[in-house]
């Protein structure tokens, strides 16, 4: 690594993705995603619908396969015409309790919108990247979800809609 990229890598915040800002973590080889709009920024500021948010945290309780898919689809048109970027998917707290075959207690979900799934995870899972960041938030119950964007940037969103 050259001096020049060190000092950026240490220069970056690495609390930056957690507060809603994509940190600078570029890596030599990788392809360059440009920064959101200043449109789009101000779309992910705005408060989301309490149908939105009732909708997501619904998904746990939801055992109808039909009315998962009509939910699913619901929710990423909600988010397709929110101006808010590409979302990379939703993650969760889980409340289903523990996995079957192991005991393990479910902890975390993700939502993948483009693949209409729902992915459970104990603590000894690996998510895959792009969540990494959101995981801890998603453990802190005072979040209804975690939006993650393609950008790298992640938000919060609290019970009654606010992004964090």
């Amino acid at each position: 690594m050259s001096g020049s990229q060190s000092q950026q890598f240490h220069n970056a915040d690495p609390f930056a993705s957690l507060r809603g800002f994509s940190a600078s973590t570029q890596q030599p080889g990788k392809v360059k995603i440009a920064p959101p709009s200043p449109q789009t920024v101000r779309a992910r500021k705005t408060r989301r619908s309490p149908e939105l948010v009732q909708a997501i945290h619904g998904l746990d309780s939801q055992i109808n396969p039909i009315e998962m898919v009509r939910w699913l689809r619901w929710i990423n048109e909600n988010y397709t015409l929110s101006d808010c970027g590409l979302l990379l998917g939703l993650f969760s707290h889980c409340y289903l309790g523990v996995r079957p075959f192991d005991g393990q207690p479910f902890l975390d979900h993700r939502l993948d919108l483009t693949q209409e799934i729902i992915e459970h995870y104990t603590g000894v899972d690996s998510v895959p990247t792009g969540f990494e960041v959101a995981r801890p938030l998603a453990r802190n119950e005072a979040y209804a979800y975690i939006e993650v964007y393609t950008d790298g940037t992640v938000i919060p969103i609290y019970p009654d809609g606010r992004p964090g």
